[in-house]
């Protein structure tokens, strides 16, 4: 792996803007660097700026993604991270020794698709550019500013682009797309799996501890997890995927293989088992072709009795035509009742139609009148509502003219008041004139008046008058309405009774409802000639089957005692049969157990079985007594023994030397707890030592004693004075035991867990050798028995079978025979039975004939009834509608008619109480001055309106009465009369009523006042009048939905007519439909229909009893068939025939008798045939060959001559051949497939063995040297199973899965299922014991030298600061180990590495913690970058390079800087520095 030479960061803002990376550069010259930067400083920032060199777009936390930079508008707009690499001497290629790697990201652009938008948040691209030396281009000078301008995203990609074009000093790589990026930089060390880890580290600060503690939490999560599926299966498939150009993982190949072969691995298992079945069938089918060649010729001459075949074929023929005859005269006869039938249908339905025609018709009528009706309605509503609205108007007019008048009187007044003409007896003179022509038109007016009033009463009494007439009708409807309804209610009421009555008659009598009773009758009258005939037939044969019974009742005593000889002989085979049933299924069991059925082959594999299973047996019990000698050490309080070899050694010297010696575990258990520890802790081997007292050297020189020893042992021999001697014999560095855990020699606790762990070791060893010797006993027993069973069973069961088939046959034969007889007497008993049933249902039948003519008569009379009413019910309800109708017309006349006489009566009283105003109104004006003073002469009197006449006459009379005092008011008031002129004439012409019109009419005298009654009159008249409109629309929209609901009855009618008959005709025109009576026709031809139905099912009846009676005729033709085509008899001379077929039915029975004892034989052999073939069937069924077995049952048959058998024998020959042509074909296949099979677990296990040497190297590669010793950071011991069981292992594993993948339906879940048990670590726990039982060991670094030791991973807690110096630790073998991994060859060992830990520390600052893990980092060439705040002194002292940043105020914002910076790095290469720059195609913001 390369390390990091210089890094730079560019145009970066963060939290919310406030904050920001301007053009920022680091040095870190491939040493170990530490920069310190206050939190909240941007540390997160930058480390994730840097990791998007190695993981595009990755975030360090949820919260934290790359996109945040760009949500605000204060954020950054283009960024860039640089990362220049050191390569190592492997990856230089023509001297190009770095290596610079970047990444440019923008916020995405909607309006932008293209495949460089990754995601909705941003967008970027990764590019590199190697170079031998520093130049215009590399990492500090690459051009992304120019003063304060920054370059764009697209001008720093088309910047590359002529780079790569123009520039050959340089290598230029842009990269759009993640994947291709990464595995680019992966071949210059850069790791995917190393960069993910570190990542995962440094989401939380100073966390290495918490993640392996997290997500790593025991050895078997780290081994499985981590080392095989992060690091060891990512780096094969980055392997794999660089060599195919695919990134396809290798367990989804592997899963796509083993799912190609699935099926021919299932086929494999199952054809195994077919192969010791071809043999038996092969030996099955034989002997069955040997039984068929013991068939001989059974067919004699037959000529005589197929020539009485030949006449009882003949005859039946002729017997059943004339049956046939009948039966076409029946179906003739019911065509022509149908045909009838279908036509009065069609008539029936036509009159519907045309009926529904009429109404439609009737209805449009109705619709007409009542829309001109309401035409009507609607003209004399508007003229109402128009005269309402001229009456309102003329009221308004003479508001007009009041208000007119008495502005004018005021004008007047103030006219006279502004003259100063005000003599008073002139005015009087002047009233008095007024007086007098007022007077005169007043009388006129009265005339008028009076005149209309009378009109008006006239009119009144006339209309009075007519309303009495119309009540006195009301009443009259109202009377004739109650009676019909009454009578209509009576009516209905019977004609319910009726039909209740009609219906429950002919349910009684089980007619159909709506048949006809005559018919019925007649029907009946048939049904009982027919009974009649067949009681006298059955009679005549019951005698005949009498005779028949008696010879029967012999034959079958006779046959009952053949079956009861048989059936005995039966049983005694039957007993030994279940014998050896009892030894089959046993068998059975075995096979099915061993999943082995060649008899042969199963013993064979019992017995190898046998002998594996003895030599366990012998194997666990050595090691249970090795066991049981290791629990009575640890009792004795030493778990070391004394070993076979170390006796000889002090046996030998105790003989020539004397009793000089002792066994080191013998010594130690002299001594007490504490000098035994302190003992071992000087001299860990003294277990495994002789301890010598005197003759030490004597003892040592003797060269027996190394003649003695044998094999692999070494036993120290120690001088007992050097044992007192409190000091070290030797250093532990030069000795490499294996020995056991010392404090098993010491600690009392540890003793006691040993012994629990021991004993259930023994439990569980002592269950096994049970089990063992247990499965011994049973193989033994199963060999016996399929040797006996191969030996001597077989011969008999084969010879009882064939004795038991051949009482089989015979015994079914008798039955047979039994059976025949039996049939023949249960069925001349159901002759007889049914003889005398058929007679006393007939007469039962007869006598329901009687009742039911009687009951046809009352319902005769009862559908007369029902006529009628129905008749009179239809006449009622259409004078009573109509009489409902004349009534609503009534109503609506009276309510008008009330209308008016309330409108007249108004009308009269407001013009009485006009000509009582006008006379007071004159009396109040010009009564005073009536004949007082002589009236003055007015010019221009007679043109004066009267209103004018009147506005005079009152300002001269409040003149006179001193009332025209204040002028001012005088014009107000005249003003407010203005304004009430104006709105009087606006409500006129609001209106809509001329203005004009009413002023020419009150000229006219045509205007007057009228009042509140008269008008409310009036509006009672237009709502009564609205209200009839309103009903007589509901009536109108009613009608025409009848009238639309008749149309849609007549469409579909007719509809239904064309589909059912093919075409509509009308048969009535419309004259004659209104003179019909429709509901009688239609109830005459339902009543012929109900004939016709009674006609056709009486022929239905007598055809029914055709097919009935025709049914034992069928039979005797079929039968007669099968004898004919069975014998293959020849019928073509249709001439001959029985004379006499009164008998027929006698002759032909007894012709078949005669046939079938001459098939007698026949059958006895088709039966024995058929037993073989059923025992073949079952034989083979039982060896799972299904389609053999039902090809053997469904095509071989009885074979009717000599030829016909040899043809069979032979086709049976074939089938033996195919069956050892598919043998020989499968043995070939399964070869093939065993070859696939094993080809493929040869590859998994390859894998596993892969997975196993990456594995060993991992502690290998964490050696380190620490105070002159060589000390393996980590440790780890897998319990792999012997390699000589890795086959059987991964072979059973394959099958399970291959099992249980069969059972999965979806092939996308199959190869879900088996990718997952494919993967490395299932496939590496295949050659594990156990995988829980894997340790890992990490070096715990102590303050004392001596107390370091080895913790299992599980236990590698102490402080916070060891803890985390020792997974610190862990990380560095990690990161070593990838890159060794993923660049295997000489290199590898001195490649670079490099690690990003933030903060670090924590609790772990004691400089002994980091001690082994700066060794560390300098034996594998590990670059550590840290960043951190407030490390110690003693802390950053050990790294190469220092930096200190911190932050300062531009513009309102803080900026990154580096505030101090050391380094002990010489530097032998200056920077280069860009001397002049100017660059024309390059865009900046």
């Amino acid at each position: 792996m390369p390390q990091i030479n210089r890094i730079r960061v560019n145009n970066v803002k963060y939290n919310f803007g406030t904050q920001f990376y301007d053009d920022f550069v680091m040095r870190f010259s491939c040493k170990n660097t530490i920069y310190d930067l206050a939190n909240g400083g941007g540390k997160s920032v930058l480390m994730l700026l840097l990791l998007q060199n190695l993981i595009p777009n990755c975030t360090l936390d949820e919260k934290q993604p790359v996109e945040k930079l760009f949500r605000t508008g204060d954020g950054s707009s283009t960024i860039h991270s640089l990362v220049e690499w050191k390569l190592d001497e492997e990856n230089i290629k023509n001297n190009f020794k770095y290596m610079l790697t970047g990444f440019c990201a923008r916020k995405a652009r909607d309006e932008e698709n293209n495949e460089n938008i990754h995601n909705t948040a941003i967008e970027y691209f990764n590019y590199c550019i190697f170079y031998r030396e520093f130049n215009d281009n590399d990492l500090k000078n690459l051009p992304l500013t120019k003063g304060r301008e920054r370059i764009t995203y697209t001008g720093l990609k088309n910047y590359l682009k002529e780079l790569e074009k123009k520039d050959y000093s340089l290598i230029v790589k842009i990269f759009d797309r993640k994947g291709e990026y990464q595995r680019f930089i992966a071949g210059y060390g850069l790791f995917e799996s190393q960069w993910e880890l570190i990542r995962g580290i440094n989401r939380t600060e100073g966390h290495v501890r918490t993640y392996f503690e997290t997500n790593y939490r025991t050895t078997k999560k780290v081994v499985e997890d981590l080392f095989i599926e992060e690091i060891i299966e990512k780096s094969f498939n980055s392997r794999t995927a660089v060599e195919n150009d695919s990134r396809e993982a290798t367990g989804e190949a592997m899963a796509k293989t083993l799912l190609t072969i699935k099926d021919k691995l299932i086929e494999l298992s199952a054809k195994k088992n077919d192969m010791g079945v071809y043999d038996r069938q092969t030996e099955a089918i034989e002997s069955f072709i040997g039984r068929i060649s013991g068939i001989r010729q059974l067919y004699f001459g037959r000529e005589e009795m197929e020539e009485q075949i030949v006449r009882a074929s003949n005859t039946l023929d002729r017997i059943m035509e004339k049956r046939e005859a009948e039966r076409i005269k029946y179906e003739e006869s019911m065509a022509l009742s149908v045909k009838e039938k279908n036509r009065l249908e069609n008539l029936m339905a036509v009159i519907r139609v045309q009926g529904d025609e009429s109404k439609m018709k009737s209805a449009d009528r109705l619709i007409d009148e009542q829309s001109e009706r309401l035409s009507a309605l609607n003209k004399e509503h508007k003229e109402k509502k128009h005269m309402l609205l001229t009456l309102e108007s003329e009221n308004d007019y003479v508001d007009y003219i009041y208000y007119k008048g008495e502005r004018d009187s005021i004008k007047a007044v103030i006219k006279k008041m502004t003259e100063g003409d005000s003599d008073s007896r002139e005015i009087r003179r002047t009233l008095a004139a007024y007086g007098v022509e007022r007077k005169k038109r007043n009388e006129l007016k009265r005339a008028a008046i009076e005149e209309c009033i009378q009109a008006e009463e006239a009119a009144l009494k006339g209309e009075k008058d007519f309303l009495e007439s119309l009540k006195e009708q009301e009443n009259t409807y109202i009377q004739d309405i109650s009676v019909a309804d009454y009578m209509l209610s009576d009516w209905e009421k019977r004609l319910t009774e009726i039909n209740k009555d009609i219906y429950k008659e002919k349910e009684r009598l089980g007619m159909v409802i709506g048949g006809n009773s005559d018919a019925e009758l007649s029907r009946l009258a048939g049904r009982q000639e027919k009974v009649s005939a067949n009681i006298e037939d059955l009679q005549k044969r019951a005698v005949e089957y009498g005779a028949e019974n008696s010879a029967i009742e012999y034959e079958y005593r006779d046959i009952t005692e053949k079956i009861k000889k048989t059936e005995a002989d039966m049983e005694g085979c039957g007993l030994l049969k279940k014998e050896y049933d009892e030894s089959l299924k046993k068998l059975e069991k075995i096979q099915k157990l061993y999943g082995e059925y060649g008899t042969d082959n199963l013993y064979r594999l019992i017995d190898e079985r046998y002998r594996e299973t003895i030599g366990q047996a012998d194997r666990n019990r050595s090691g249970l007594k090795s066991l049981k000698l290791y629990a009575k050490n640890l009792e004795n309080g030493c778990p070391v023994g004394e070993s076979s070899e170390l006796k000889e050694v002090l046996d030998y010297i105790e003989k020539y030397h004397g009793d000089v010696a002792v066994s080191g575990v013998s010594f130690i258990s002299s001594l007490s707890s504490e000098e035994r520890v302190a003992a071992i802790n000087r001299i860990p081997l003294l277990p495994y030592c002789i301890v010598i007292n005197s003759s030490y050297d004597k003892i040592v020189s003797d060269g027996g004693i190394r003649a003695i020893l044998k094999g692999d042992y070494a036993i120290p021999l120690i001088r007992l004075e050097a044992v007192k001697r409190e000091e070290y014999i030797f250093g532990m560095s030069d000795v490499a035991f294996v020995m056991r855990d010392e404090s098993l020699f010491t600690d009392s606790k540890s003793i006691e867990r040993e012994q629990i762990r021991a004993t259930q070791k023994l439990k569980d060893m002592e269950e096994r050798q049970r089990q063992l010797d247990e499965a011994v006993d049973i193989l033994r027993e199963d060999l016996d028995f399929v040797n006996e069973y191969n030996s001597i069973y077989k011969k008999k069961i084969a010879d009882n079978d064939k004795e038991y088939r051949e009482l089989r046959i015979k015994q079914k034969s008798l039955k047979n025979d039994m059976e025949l007889l039996q049939d023949k007497r249960l069925a001349l008993a159901k002759n007889m039975e049914k003889l005398s049933a058929d007679e006393k249902s007939l007469k039962e039948e007869e006598e329901l004939l009687r009742e039911k003519a009687d009951a046809l008569k009352r319902l005769a009379e009862m559908d007369r009834e029902e006529e009628e009413l129905s008749k009179n019910i239809n006449r009622v309800k259409s004078k009573g509608e109509s009489l409902k109708k004349s009534y609503k017309d009534i109503r609506e006349k009276i309510k008008g008619a009330s209308g008016s006489i309330s409108y007249r009566m108004e009308r009269t009283d407001s013009l009485k109480k006009e000509l009582a105003e006008t006379e007071e109104n004159w009396e109040k004006l010009y009564g005073h001055y009536w004949g007082e003073e002589e009236a003055l002469s007015v010019n221009g009197l007679d043109k004066m309106s009267d209103d004018e006449i009147d506005s005079k006459a009152k300002a001269l009379n409040e003149i006179l009465s001193g009332g025209a005092k204040d002028l001012n008011d005088k014009r107000r008031l005249m003003e407010n009369y203005d304004i009430a002129m104006e709105r009087s004439l606006d409500a006129i012409d609001y209106k809509g009523i001329p203005v004009n019109e009413i002023r020419e009419g009150y000229r006219e005298g045509r205007v007057r006042s009228h009042s509140k009654e008269e008008l409310k009159a009036l509006r009672n008249i237009l709502d009564s009048g609205a209200e009839a409109i309103v009903r007589l629309e509901k009536e109108l929209s009613k009608n025409k939905e009848i009238r639309a609901r008749l149309e849609g009855a007549v469409n579909h009618g007719i509809l239904v007519i064309k589909e059912k008959y093919g075409d509509f005709k009308r048969i009535f025109t419309e004259e004659e439909m209104e003179t019909i009576d429709a509901d009688s026709r239609l109830k005459e031809s339902a009543l012929r229909i109900g004939e016709l139905s009674g006609n056709i099912m009486a022929i239905k009846d007598k055809l029914s009893h055709l097919d009935e009676t025709g049914t034992e005729f069928i039979i005797y033709r079929r039968d007669l068939d099968k004898i004919i085509e069975k014998a293959s008899i020849s019928v073509d001379d249709r001439e001959k025939a029985w004379e006499d077929n009164d008998d027929f039915v006698e002759r032909l029975n007894a012709l078949r008798e005669r046939y079938e004892r001459y098939e007698k034989e026949v059958i006895n052999r088709r039966e024995e045939l058929e037993h073989e073939k059923i025992t073949l069937y079952d034989t083979l069924r039982a060896m799972s060959s299904f389609r053999l077995a039902d090809e053997i049952r469904n095509n071989v048959v009885m074979p009717d001559s000599v030829r016909e058998t040899e043809e069979l024998m032979e086709s049976l020959r074939e089938i033996t051949d195919c069956i050892r042509l598919e043998k020989d074909r499968i043995e070939k296949s399964i070869e093939d497939i065993e070859r696939i099979k094993d080809s493929f677990e040869n590859q998994c296990i390859q894998s596993c063995i892969n997975i196993r040497t990456e594995l060993e190297r991992f502690p290998k590669l964490s050696k380190i040297n620490m105070d002159g010793e060589r000390i393996s950071i980590i440790g780890l011991s897998v319990p792999y199973i012997p390699e000589n069981m890795y086959k059987k292992q991964m072979s059973e594993y394959i099958d399970n899965i291959v099992e249980t993948a069969d059972n999965i339906k979806s092939e996308e879940e199959r190869i879900r299922y088996i990718r997952g048990q494919l993967s490395f670590k299932k496939l590496f726990s295949v050659i594990v014991t156990d995988m829980n039982g894997i340790k890992l060991t990490l070096y715990k670094r102590e303050r004392i030298r001596e107390q370091s030791r080895y913790l299992r991973y599980e236990e590698a807690v102490g402080s916070t600061g060891q803890s985390q110096g020792i997974y610190i630790q862990f990380l560095i073998a990690i990161i070593n180990y990838i890159t060794s991994i993923n660049s295997p060859g000489a290199g590898s060992k001195n490649a670079g590495k490099t690690i990003f830990i933030d903060n670090p520390f924590g609790a772990a600052k004691d400089v002994y913690i980091w001690e082994p893990i700066f060794k560390l980092l300098k034996t594998n060439n590990v670059q550590l970058i840290v960043p951190c705040r407030g490390a110690t002194p003693a802390i950053t002292g050990r790294f190469d390079v220092n930096y200190v940043l911190g932050q300062k105020m531009i513009d309102g914002k803080q900026q990154t800087v580096v505030v101090e910076y050391y380094s002990n790095v010489e530097s032998d290469i200056l920077e280069y520095q860009r001397l002049s720059f100017e660059q024309s195609k390059i865009v900046f913001e």
